[in-house]
């Protein structure tokens, strides 16, 4: 009797963790245009939503001015455009990318000894948070978003290299499957002769 209701938890955890999951990826699309360059194409898909943020920000802030907001949600747009025209140029240079690929790091030309997986997971949410430090002075909203943008982006790259680690695992549990039914094959082969 117990069972199904714990299963019904379980889904809801899981479908409340993917909710959060989404509204971090849609957060951290944000500010990843400015921070990251050749995305697969297939890159922005469903969190590109996260583009109304900006615009939505003001809302929980009612008090302070939204031109800051209003400004940065220009900026992400034309970061956006520039990224696309680049994207569909270097395209053509590169020959083969994962189409859903989450670009490539500007920090990586500064921080060489760094992999890019550190620098997504690190140095971009800390530049992040320098950044909303910069203009805590005139404009705090946006400073907050900035704040809750990069935890959002640290949180999105430590989820996508959790995935990844699972699917990593999964396919050496199937190599290792793989390998015993061969074994057990060549045993009944041996078997019949």
């Amino acid at each position: 009797m117990q069972e199904p209701q714990e299963q019904s938890l379980r889904e809801r955890m899981e479908n409340t963790a993917s909710l959060l999951l989404f509204l971090c990826d849609c957060l951290a699309f944000t500010v990843v245009v400015f921070l990251r360059r050749d995305f697969g194409r297939r890159y922005i898909g469903l969190q590109g939503l996260g583009i109304i943020a900006p615009l939505l920000w003001p809302l929980l802030m009612p008090q302070h001015d939204p031109r800051p907001m209003l400004l940065f949600f220009g900026l992400i747009l034309c970061a956006c455009l520039l990224n696309r025209v680049c994207g569909l140029i270097r395209r053509k240079a590169i020959s083969e990318m994962h189409s859903r690929y989450s670009g490539t790091p500007y920090l990586r030309c500064v921080l060489r000894n760094w992999d890019e997986v550190t620098i997504k997971q690190l140095g971009e949410p800390l530049l992040i948070f320098a950044a909303g430090a910069i203009v805590e002075s005139f404009s705090l909203q946006l400073a907050a978003y900035l704040a809750v943008a990069g935890c959002a982006l640290a949180i999105s790259v430590a989820a996508d290299r959790a995935a990844e680690h699972r699917r990593v695992e999964d396919l050496h549990d199937a190599y290792l499957e793989q390998q015993l039914l061969a074994e057990q094959f060549r045993e009944k082969l041996d078997q019949r002769r």
